[in-house]
């Protein structure tokens, strides 16, 4: 059920990342909150890992993810998506997470004028921020929980 609940939420950050190039503080923060409540309260991840476990891959999460910040390459929400992760689960977790989340933008970024001249205009009008020639980066969000889902799977944890 927990899982459910994850890939929802990331979806739902996903989603807004791909529409508006932007993550609500309010999903961000509150999934962080959400988290770690969960970990005060039940003395685990949401995904069963221990505290220190947890604690562990969210430090991870912020050593990776801030540097990338601080050089203007990920935005905050992706900082916050990764510390939320990291505090879910566990480092092998999160870096399954972020190798695949890599992968993908870099396929992403190498196929998406193929794939794009494929897609019909309803979709590329729903997609635009992904657009081959668009300013700006690519909403990472969505290749985050695409790395998650794929992180869940390897590491059967559904």
């Amino acid at each position: 059920m927990n899982t459910a609940i994850l890939l929802i939420w990331l979806a739902i950050c996903a989603v807004q990342d791909v529409r508006t190039k932007r993550i609500s503080n309010w999903l961000t923060f509150g999934g962080i909150a959400f988290a770690l409540f969960y970990l005060l309260l039940r003395g685990e991840s949401l995904l069963g890992n221990t505290p220190e476990e947890a604690c562990i891959a969210a430090a991870f999460a912020l050593l990776l993810s801030v540097p990338g910040y601080m050089l203007n390459k990920l935005g905050a929400a992706d900082v916050k998506l990764l510390l939320f992760i990291g505090l879910c689960s566990n480092s092998q977790t999160l870096l399954i997470t972020i190798a695949v989340a890599g992968l993908c933008f870099i396929a992403w970024t190498a196929l998406a004028s193929a794939i794009w001249a494929k897609l019909s205009p309803a979709t590329q009008s729903r997609l635009k921020s992904l657009r081959p020639d668009s300013k700006g980066a690519y909403p990472y969000g969505l290749f985050l929980f695409v790395g998650f889902l794929t992180s869940l799977i390897l590491t059967k944890t559904f």
